[in-house]
């Protein structure tokens, strides 16, 4: 064999060896790259959990119906008056598996009157244990967009008491007297977990 042979030879496996290298450092990657990806989708299935929210066990806050009115109110202020005040204690309960940031509010059906009564109507709530406000303002503002979201979040199993104080503005007008709001005071639950700007879904 020539010199110019030999080096040819050595030449082409000196290639060969060269892309069998660059073939297996690419299957390298792809089979790193395809475990950082199954570790990454696994990690998403054990971590990933439901948000699920138990508001007084499905029991009305404040039930003002007819059929309720002379049961529930009658030792209280008088019912649909200017003055009126009702106060009452409700939990809510985190039966979901992941800890879980909240909001309160309110929803009734939108009619002139319903509007008006809502206008009317001033709500407190407030945290019972600590007496720390959640809420302060018209019936009418605690709505889904614009009830504010707790500051703390409630984590899994976990469960919270509040104090909500309704009162009938002394300004109302005698047109609202003895007029029925009926309305149903609701909670919507977001997952803590990468929702630092505390998103709620629609």
């Amino acid at each position: 064999m020539t010199d110019t042979s030999a080096k040819r030879t050595d030449t082409r496996r000196r290639w060969l060896s060269s892309a069998l290298l660059t073939v297996l450092l690419a299957l390298g990657l792809i089979v790193t790259t395809l475990a950082i990806s199954t570790q990454i989708s696994v990690e998403r299935v054990f971590t990933t959990g439901t948000v699920k929210l138990d508001l007084n066990g499905g029991v009305a806050v404040v039930d003002m119906t007819q059929q309720k009115k002379e049961d529930e109110y009658q030792n209280e202020s008088s019912f649909a008056e200017p003055g009126f005040r009702i106060k009452r204690d409700f939990y809510l309960k985190n039966i979901g598996s992941a800890a879980a940031y909240y909001k309160l509010y309110a929803g009734y059906k939108d009619t002139p009157e319903n509007n008006a009564l809502a206008n009317a109507l001033d709500v407190e709530i407030t945290y019972k244990d600590t007496g720390v406000l959640l809420f302060s303002g018209k019936l009418s503002a605690l709505d889904l967009s614009s009830a504010p979201v707790a500051d703390s979040s409630l984590d899994a199993g976990d469960t919270v008491w509040f104090t909500a104080v309704f009162r009938f503005s002394q300004d109302a007008g005698n047109d609202l007297q003895d007029k029925m709001l009926s309305f149903d005071l609701y909670a919507r639950g977001t997952q803590v977990r990468n929702n630092t700007n505390k998103i709620f879904s629609n």
